[in-house]
């Protein structure tokens, strides 16, 4: 069970998991009610792991769209884990660095791919921010830079299967709570 505590810098909570008393501080600008909202929360995440179920869907669309700030507190005490790969540059270093059995020469196409995705998408955008129009409009903007089409769906396929492979194989969008991503544009 937890329980909430004010102080002078604003609200807290504490709670014990794993046998440990653990807290989690709020900050002043949080009000009674967030603390409160956020107190169930921690609630049916201890509930849910110490009883081996799934997360309850409350919790994971809270955890959606929590912010940042209470996403790192959360897993600074254990509660979630936030993925590691968190940006579309860091998902296909990861790609690249795979052991995957394939020639140098596919290497090189996926390399290709890759510059191309990168001179329309900045490698620091979020995963999140990946989506079915962005990539629709990476797209156009492939044809409006007057590449031929076979070079088009070139570079659509090996983003395909870049993307893919972090759906199927990783799991990014999923597990991460992101929007489950869709492989058609």
């Amino acid at each position: 069970m937890a329980t909430i505590y004010t102080r002078d810098k604003g609200h807290g909570i504490s709670f014990t998991v794993d046998g440990k008393r653990k807290t989690l501080v709020l900050g002043a600008k949080f009000t009674k009610e967030m603390a409160n909202e956020l107190k169930k929360i921690i609630e049916m995440i201890i509930f849910c792991r110490d009883n081996h179920q799934p997360s309850d869907k409350r919790v994971m669309t809270y955890l959606k769209t929590a912010p940042p700030e209470i996403q790192a507190k959360l897993e600074k005490v254990g509660l979630i884990k936030q993925p590691k790969i968190q940006t579309l540059g860091q998902m296909w270093d990861a790609f690249e660095l795979e052991d995957r059995d394939v020639k140098e020469r596919t290497k090189e196409r996926y390399k290709t791919a890759r510059n191309q995705f990168f001179q329309f998408f900045k490698e620091s955008t979020p995963l999140t921010d990946l989506s079915r129009d962005a990539l629709m409009d990476w797209r156009k903007h492939l044809v409006k830079k007057k590449y031929a089409e076979g070079s088009i769906v070139f570079y659509i396929s090996r983003v395909k299967a870049v993307l893919n492979w972090a759906t199927d194989v990783k799991d990014l969008f999923t597990k991460s709570g992101y929007p489950v991503y869709s492989s058609s544009f």
